[in-house]
C-alpha cells in the first residue's frame, strides 16, 4: 500500500505494474492456472480426435495442420500429439468414439468453466446463483468457440491447398503476388478469432458485464504476451532445453503440460490487466 501512495497520481503506468504483482498474488492466478491445465490435458486429445475424423473427411492429412503448428509448438510437443492421434484412429471402435464424445463434451465444460470462474475473480464479480443455466450458457459458449476456431484452422489449411490447387491448375486466375502475400499473412486470419474469441471470453465471464473499453486491451496483451511465449517457449525447447535428459519418455509430456500452463496464465492475466487497468484509470467513471 505504502507503494500505491508513492506513485499515486503521477506514474499510474508503474500503479498499474504494482496492481498487477499484487493481483496475480492475491487471487493465485498460478492455482487457477494449474487447475486449468487439468482440465485442458483432458479436452485436448478428444479434441485432436475430432479434428483428425473432421479433416480426414476432407480430404485432408494431419500433418499439414501440424506444419503449420510446428512454427508456434515445439517440435517433441507435435510429434507427442501426432503419435497419440495415430493410435486413437488407428484402433478406432465404436466404444471409443462413444467414450471419447462424452469425454470431448465434459472436458471443455469444465475447462471453461473453470476458465470463466477465474476471470470472474478477476473482475471481482460475485458468484453465480443458477448453476443449471451457468451450464447451459457455458455449453453453447463453448460450441461457438470451437466452432471459431475450427473456421481460423480450416482458413488456415485449406486456404492454402485452395490457393496451391489455384497455382497448379490455373495460375492466371490468381496473380502470384497474392498467394505469396497470403503464405505471409496466412495467420492473421486466425490472429483475429482469437483475439474476438478472448475478448468475447473477459466480456461474457463476468456475473456484470464490464465496459468494452476495459475488454479489449487485456485480449491484446494476453494474445501478444502467448505468442511471444509460444514462439520464444518452441524456440528454446527445440535449440537449447533437453527434457528427454532429465524426464526420460514422458518430456514430451512435460513439454505440453508446461505450455498449457503458461497459455493459462497469459489468459487469466488478460483479465487481471483489464481490471486492473479500471482500478488505476476508470476510478473517476
Amino acid at each position: 500500500m505504502l507503494l500505491k501512495e508513492k506513485y499515486k497520481g503521477s506514474q499510474k503506468i508503474i500503479l498499474f505494474l504494482i496492481e498487477l504483482i499484487e493481483r496475480y498474488q492475491h487471487d493465485k492466478v498460478g492455482k487457477s492456472a494449474a487447475a486449468l491445465t487439468y482440465y485442458l490435458i483432458f479436452a485436448l486429445f478428444p479434441f485432436l480426435l475430432f479434428i483428425s475424423t473432421l479433416l480426414g473427411f476432407l480430404n485432408i492429412p494431419m500433418v499439414s495442420l501440424s506444419g503449420h503448428l510446428s512454427q508456434f509448438l515445439p517440435e517433441d510437443m507435435i510429434m507427442l500429439l501426432n503419435v497419440c492421434i495415430a493410435q486413437v484412429t488407428e484402433n478406432r471402435s465404436s466404444t471409443v468414439l462413444a467414450f471419447s464424445l462424452i469425454v470431448s463434451l465434459w472436458s471443455p465444460i469444465r475447462a471453461v468453466n473453470a476458465l470463466m470462474d477465474a476471470i470472474n475473480v478477476a473482475y471481482r464479480g460475485n458468484p453465480r446463483k443458477s448453476a443449471i443455466q451457468y451450464k447451459i450458457f457455458t455449453l453453447v459458449y463453448m460450441l461457438l468457440v470451437i466452432l471459431f476456431i475450427l473456421l481460423a484452422l480450416f482458413i488456415v489449411v485449406i486456404g492454402e491447398n485452395v490457393l496451391q490447387w489455384v497455382e497448379n491448375y490455373v495460375p492466371f486466375i490468381i496473380p502470384q503476388q497474392i498467394i505469396l502475400l497470403w503464405s505471409k499473412l496466412r495467420f492473421l486470419p486466425l490472429t483475429i478469432i482469437l483475439f474476438c474469441v478472448l475478448s468475447s471470453l473477459y466480456y461474457v465471464s463476468p456475473s456484470e458485464r464490464p465496459k468494452r473499453k476495459y475488454v479489449f486491451p487485456g485480449a491484446f496483451i494476453s494474445l501478444l504476451s502467448w505468442l511471444a511465449f509460444s514462439i520464444g517457449f518452441a524456440y528454446y525447447v527445440d535449440n537449447m532445453a533437453n527434457y528427454s535428459v532429465v524426464y526420460g519418455s514422458i518430456g514430451a509430456i512435460i513439454i505440453l503440460l508446461m505450455w498449457f500452463y503458461f497459455s493459462a496464465i497469459t489468459i487469466l492475466m488478460g483479465a487481471e490487466c483489464n481490471h486492473a487497468l479500471l482500478s488505476v484509470y476508470g476510478k473517476k467513471e
